[in-house]
Parts: structure tokens; sequence; C-alpha cells
């Protein structure tokens, strides 16, 4: 049998000197196996230069002495496991060093290392081959391996290897153990990602490369681990803490901003183009090895600049790199509660004038992480997925960081555990309070119990499809689940004017919610008591806001405000409506885009529809790069000044690049192909300076740009690329177009590719 094949040889170096009779005996080489080991441990492509395995399971070697070769009668063989390391003039030491012999048979240990030789390998005398095997508690890291060759005449230590030690998920003893083996392909192996971004009513998906097979990202993460505050104040401590995955998700989260440390992402949240120049868009990025290489290549300085599916995602390559499962997750209409009262203020004009009174927000999707694990800390029923959240938004024992958080704990509402259980609770389950307001008083009130984590979603395992985990979080009602149509699931209700106070109107209503942490109600109506103790009248108008169809851009907006006046008396009624445009994680611009003022008399008992239609150039050239919108009406009746108010954000689809790969989309590693990027001009207006960008992990070197300077409306816009695939399994190409005149929007496409070995 021929030992030299699927091998890696490590020469081997004599680090501390034994007895001089020792000369020309001793250790000559090691062969790491490292295509075998790699495979038996799931770790191929993770590295090509350094032994990659995961803790509790045994690698082998196979050690080469000089002749007469190795005499397990007269000699011993032991091993000494390094993490961390120093070096003095005659040999290494590391800040752990365990020490563990190699035994002639496997002894079966509950815990500490160990190293045996298996009998049922017949190989030369001088041929060892060796098991070696760390306990399922082991640091995570990069370890140094040693042997020490021990005999009467004395004994020597040779450095055998660098590897790296990482979790272990296939092993059932692990506290990152995932039992579905399709899941662990998803959630570990699986490089290629999708992020859904926009409205639950019109989602919008982003393919990103995780890119945990690409040259030195292994390495860049555990360097991450090393220049992490934890490791810097206690090198010891961050050592042993690294076996408990708690730990790890925390230390990471932490690293991934750079709020309070050398960490990876500057965030930034500017909604004008020019505030980001002196970095890449958030929206640009599409992967995440290019941002942790950057990383490393400036020492450790932040890469400028990152939004929340940034962070996640970048905390997601981490940890799938480290051997944690973990998987993207974004939840739609997540409130930030910046007051712990589980309530989000939100102010309207009586005219649907959307104010920006409150700190507390309502992002219009938040993107997060979960990662598997137990939680011997908190007890066996909050273990499996945790959500951590690396968006710097609030600190966490004095740090920018949340979690880990247990999905069980969220929904079994127990708010009272680690970590950061309160604040990722109101982020899918706060109260919305909305009022009107006229002259600075309070005119109607109303409370949504539905809108905030109203849906939330991660990539379906073998699927670019959403996998809906709203479940997860909390329990939902029925009729939230079958919402239907644009606008509806409000609890309206009406108070007696009052002047406007927004703590006043915050004490009115925590005490029914917030007295006990551990009784905070769920998706139940109530209604909120009137300033002067009465309660609220019953209605006698019922308004709808309701989208016709999905907002396409070039397309017209169509609305349809339906009241029904269920009296019987006839009425006169005000009529507002206003359009604003808005970005996802803040309250809208306060000049309108578009708004309708109008009177209007209705009969008893009649229905009346009022259809508005928003042209395109109202709002084509007013939209944030989001292209979301902000809608609200409101009917006021003028004699019993009764308000009613409805309102719904959407976002405009935007047109997309079109991608075809010539011969079709199954590719050969290392060939060239080519492809046709075509895009369309459907706005009503020509846009100057268009220029065409086109890049793709594992396939295209860098970037390839095209730029025309005028493209007329109707007008279409094509490029050729040529591209060639240097790694196996699915890739993607990444298309983006932006314009001089709109520097806002931003023109997307994606497509993609099964890059076979031919």
């Amino acid at each position: 049998m021929d030992y030299s094949l699927d091998l890696y040889t490590y020469r081997v170096s004599c680090m501390v000197s034994g007895a001089d009779k020792m000369d020309g005996l001793g250790l000559n080489h090691v062969n790491l196996e490292v295509q075998k080991n790699h495979a038996a441990h799931h770790t191929v492509g993770l590295s090509c230069t350094r032994l990659v395995t995961r803790r509790g399971q045994p690698f082998k070697l196979l050690l080469h002495f000089h002749e007469p070769g190795f005499d397990r009668h007269r000699e011993a063989l032991i091993f000494q496991a390094l993490l961390g390391r120093g070096r003095s003039d005659d040999y290494s030491y590391g800040d752990l060093t365990l020490q563990f012999p190699v035994t002639a048979v496997e002894e079966v240990v509950s815990v500490g290392w160990r190293a045996w030789v298996n009998p049922q390998e017949v190989l030369p005398s001088r041929c060892v081959p060796v098991r070696v095997c760390s306990p399922v508690s082991a640091p995570v890291g990069l370890y140094e391996l040693q042997l020490i060759v021990q005999s009467s005449l004395g004994q020597r230590c040779y450095s055998v290897s660098r590897f790296i030690l990482l979790c272990n998920p296939w092993l059932q003893a692990d506290p990152v153990y995932l039992p579905d083996e399709e899941q662990r392909e998803e959630y570990v192996r699986n490089d290629a990602g999708v992020i859904y971004l926009g409205t639950p009513h019109n989602i919008q998906t982003r393919h990103w490369a995780f890119g945990q097979y690409e040259s030195e990202v292994l390495e860049v993460c555990i360097n991450l681990l090393q220049v992490s505050p934890q490791h810097i104040r206690e090198r010891m401590k961050d050592y042993l803490s690294r076996s408990d995955p708690t730990y790890i998700s925390r230390v990471v989260c932490a690293m991934i901003n750079c709020e309070d440390d050398r960490g990876v992402l500057k965030g930034n949240w500017s909604a004008d183009p020019r505030a980001l120049a002196s970095g890449v868009d958030p929206s640009d990025w599409t992967g995440s090895a290019t941002i942790l290489k950057l990383w490393a290549a400036t020492r450790f300085r932040p890469v400028c600049y990152g939004q929340c599916w940034v962070f996640a995602c970048v905390m997601c390559t981490v940890m799938r790199v480290l051997g944690i499962p973990c998987r993207v997750v974004t939840v739609f209409n997540s409130a930030h509660d910046t007051n712990g009262n589980l309530m989000i203020e939100e102010c309207y004009t009586d005219t649907g004038k959307k104010l920006n009174l409150s700190r507390d927000t309502i992002w219009n999707f938040h993107v997060w992480v979960e990662c598997w694990m137990t939680r011997p800390d908190l007890g066996s029923e909050f273990d499996g997925w945790q959500v951590l959240d690396p968006t710097p938004q609030e600190r966490s024992a004095g740090v920018f960081c949340c979690g880990p958080c247990s999905v069980k704990a969220i929904r079994m509402r127990s708010v009272n555990l680690l970590y950061d259980t309160p604040f990722v609770f109101a982020a899918v389950n706060a109260d919305v309070v909305v009022v009107v307001l006229r002259d600075g008083r309070v005119v109607s009130r109303k409370v949504d119990r539905r809108r905030v984590g109203s849906h939330i979603y991660t990539k379906l395992v073998g699927s670019d499809r959403p996998q809906s985990l709203t479940c997860n979080y909390k329990c939902v009602l029925d009729h939230m689940s079958h919402r239907g149509q644009l606008g509806q699931g409000m609890t309206s209700l009406t108070d007696q004017p009052s002047q406007f106070n927004p703590s006043r109107l915050m004490r009115s209503t925590v005490h029914k919610c917030c007295h006990d942490p551990m009784r905070v109600p769920v998706n139940c109506d109530y209604r909120i008591s009137s300033p002067s103790g009465c309660l609220d009248m019953p209605r006698s108008l019922q308004v709808s806001l309701r989208l016709e169809r999905v907002p396409v851009m070039g397309e017209d907006i169509a609305l349809t405000v339906t009241v029904s006046n269920t009296s019987h008396t006839p009425r006169m009624l005000r009529n507002s409506i206003n359009a604003q445009a808005k970005v996802y994680n803040r309250g809208p611009q306060q000049k309108a885009l578009w708004e309708v003022l109008s009177r209007l008399p209705i009969q008893a008992r009649e229905v009346l529809r009022l259809e508005h239609v928003i042209p395109p150039g109202q709002y084509d050239s007013k939209l944030t790069s989001d292209c979301l919108v902000n809608v609200a009406a409101v009917v006021e009746d003028e004699r019993t000044h009764e308000h009613i108010l409805v309102s719904e954000e959407f976002n405009i689809t935007i047109p997309n690049i079109s991608i075809q790969v010539a011969g079709g989309d199954t590719v050969v590693l290392q060939k060239e192909h080519s492809a046709e990027v075509t895009f369309t001009n459907v706005f009503s207006t020509p846009m100057t300076d268009a220029v065409l960008t086109v890049e793709g992990a594992s396939l295209i070197q860098g970037k390839q740009q095209s730029r025309l300077f005028l493209l007329q409306s109707g007008q279409v816009m094509k490029m050729k690329v040529t591209f060639r695939p240097v790694s196996l399994g699915v890739k993607t190409l990444h298309a983006r177009l932006t314009f001089r005149n709109r520097p806002a929007l931003v023109i997307r496409g994606t497509h993609k590719v099964s890059v076979t070995a031919g």
C-alpha cells in the first residue's frame, strides 16, 4: 500500500534535545492525511494549508521514524497540544498545554485528550499510525501539536503540526449537535444564502455569498477571536471559555461591529449616498469573504460600511466556519423599543402626515441570526435556536451585542432570562400605539397588536424560498395569519380630545402589560381608556385602505379607501390622504410626495369607495434607495369630530437586470464562459451616466463594468461579461446599475450557475 497518496507531509523539527546517544534515532516526518481527515471531519475546502478538525472526533497521523524505527517496548510517545503559543530560544510553549500519552489501544475516557495506535494497521516498524482525539469540551482555536519521544537514552520533543479545532455539529455530545443531516448541510456547510428584505406584502430577495471556503477566511475567523477584548484582557480565561458556544457566539456578535473594539464593520444608516462615499454602500456588498479579508488586510481596521443584513451575514459566515450552525433571519416590522415599555408610539397629523416624534421606531425589516446550541445556563427547555444580533443598537452588559437569546424563551414569554430577552421580545411583540394629533391634542388613538413581528423568515433548507419562523417566536392567531388585505388588522379606538403628552400616553397603558415581566400579553386586543376615564365610544364609521396591486416602478400606484357609514344618519366627512417616502429603519421624510384633501357626504348605511392614483411622475424621483412609501388616510366626521386613521407602508418593485448565460446555467470549472446582461429603462425620463457593474465570488476576479452616458426611456442597455469558475458548487453572478441623475436608485439582478468538474 502506498501511504504517500492522499497525504500531507509535515517535516518535523526537533525542539528539545535529549542525550547525544539518541542521534540518528527519532521522528523524521509526519503524514497528516489531510484529505482523508478533512473528509471525515466535514472540513473539506476550509483550508488548503492547515489540518482542520472537529472536536470529540479522532483524526489520523502517520509518524515516520528514522531507522531502525520505533520500538514500543523500549520507547514511549507522548503528545502535547498547545493552544496559544510563545517561544523561548529552545522551545515553544502554550497558554494552555495539555499532555497525553499514546496508548497501545484506544482507551475510552469521558474527558481529556487521548491518542492511540491502531492495532489493525500493519506497517513497517518505522511507520506508526496514530489516532488523536480531543474531548468534546475542547476550546476552539489554532493548536500546535508536539510529540515527545522517550527512551532510556533520553527524550526529544518535536513540533508535529499546527491544526485548527472547530465545534462539531455532527457529534451528539457536542453542545452544537444538530441531528438532521439536511440542516447541517444548510446551516454549516452551505456557502450561499438568500436574504429577505422589503415588506411582508412584497418581499425582495438578495443573494449572499457566505464564502467560508474562500482562501484566508478560516484564518481570519480564528484571528477574530484573538483580537477580541476578552482575549486581550485575559488570554487564559478566554481560551478556557472557548469550549462554550454561548461564550463564543457572544464574543463574535460583539466583534462583528466596531463600536467597542477592533470589530469588522462600521455601521452607516445614512440615506444620502454622499455620506457613504468614504466606504462601500452597504447595499453593494454581495458576500462576506471580501469584507473579512479586507478587515484582516488593514490590520483589523473596521470596514466601511454595514447595515443589519451585512452585519448578520458576516456573523453567519464566522459562526459556520467555527462549526456552530447558523442561519440568517429577517423580522418584518421589527420594533426598536428604546425605553423597554413594550410600546412603540407613532404620531400622525389630522391630514395623514406621519411625524417623527419618538425615539422608538419600527423597522420595515431587521436581520439577525439564529445559532443552534444547548443552554445549560438556562435549562434544557431553552436549547435549540438562539437569537444573536450583531447590529449595534443597544448595549448589553456595557457592550454593543445582543444574545444569545433563546427563541423558545421568547415564545414562552420568559423575558427574565439571559441574554437580552426583553429587547428581542419587544422586537417581535411590541404593541404599536398610534395617535392622531390636531394642534397638539390627541383626537384619536388605536393599538395595533399584529404589525410588529408579523412575518419572520429564513431561507428554506435546500431552496431559495422563504420559510416562516413566526410560530417559533409567538402564538399566531388565526386572524393574524390570514390578514389578506393591506391595511387591515388594526384595533381602532377613539378618545375625547386631549393635550398630547407621550409620557402620559405610556403611563396610561404600560401598567396593563409591564407590571409582571412573566405576564406579557401577546396578540390579544385590549382597549385604552381615555384620559377622562371614559370608555371608547362605539364606532359607526368603518374605514379601510387597500392597494389594488403590488406597485411596480414606472406604473401608477392604485389605492382605494373604503368608508362605511353604519349609522342611520347621513354625515359630512373630511378625507385626507398623504404619501411620504421613507427608508426601512426610520420615519418617513416630512415632505409629502403626494396628498389629497376632499369633503364628501355619505348617506346612512352607505359604503363609499374612493379610488386614488399616484402617477410615476409624482413619486419616482422622490423615493429613497429602499423605494418605500408610507400612505395614511384620515377620515373625520365634521359633526362629531370622530377621526379614523388607516395606514400602510409598502415597497415599490424595481425592474430587474436580466442575466443570461451562454450555453445554459451548468458551467465547467476553470473554463471560460460568457453571459449577456441587459436592462430596459422603464422610467419616464432619460437616465444619465449609467454604470453597469457585474461581479461574482469564485466566478469573476474583481469586477467588470460598462458605462453609457445617456439611457433614454425605453432604451435597452446590454453588456457581455466573461467569467472563469475557480471552485465547485452553486455560484451567483451579481449585476448592479446606477445613474448619475438618480444616485439613490440602484437596479440589481442576480443569476445562479452550477459549477461542475466537467
